[in-house]
């Protein structure tokens, strides 16, 4: 349980299980803080208070450098992503949707009512999952190459 979440809605019902569970795909809006848990239902619920950001202009570099780390993270992978734009007031999870971050990263994300502070962020995760990568790329061509010398 967090204090800060998103209101979601269903888009689309991907699949249905016979014991009743459903794969769903949800679209975020929202952000929300937790006031205080409520009472009363077989579920958690709660009083919040939207979450919105504060006042503030967002640093161009930042957004070039957030879209240039995304974009080089895609031409690495050798994925076709939409074309982020720039000028977008919710840049951040905007590039951040279309990457698997881990979990306290996105909730990173979502807790911090700046978009600069978010842009700098996305940018820092972005170049370590490309990073990451690239480690991973490296160590597989050397096992390739280990391998093969074994072999001769």
């Amino acid at each position: 349980m967090r204090e800060v979440g998103t209101l979601a809605r269903i888009s689309e019902v991907l699949e249905r299980f016979d014991d009743g569970r459903l794969n769903v795909l949800v679209v975020g809006s929202r952000r929300f803080r937790v006031e205080r848990l409520t009472r009363g239902r077989s579920f958690l619920t709660a009083d919040v208070e939207a979450l919105d950001d504060g006042a503030g202009d967002v640093d161009t570099e930042i957004s070039s450098r957030a879209v240039g780390a995304f974009r080089a993270l895609a031409a690495l992978a050798g994925v076709e992503a939409d074309d982020p734009d720039p000028s977008s007031p919710q840049l951040s999870f905007e590039l951040a949707a279309q990457v698997e971050l881990v979990p306290d990263a996105k909730q990173q994300l979502l807790e911090s009512v700046s978009e600069q502070e978010r842009l700098e962020l996305v940018a820092v995760l972005l170049d370590a999952v490309r990073q990451t990568l690239i480690a991973t790329r490296e160590l597989g061509e050397r096992a390739k190459r280990n391998g093969s010398r074994l072999a001769e």
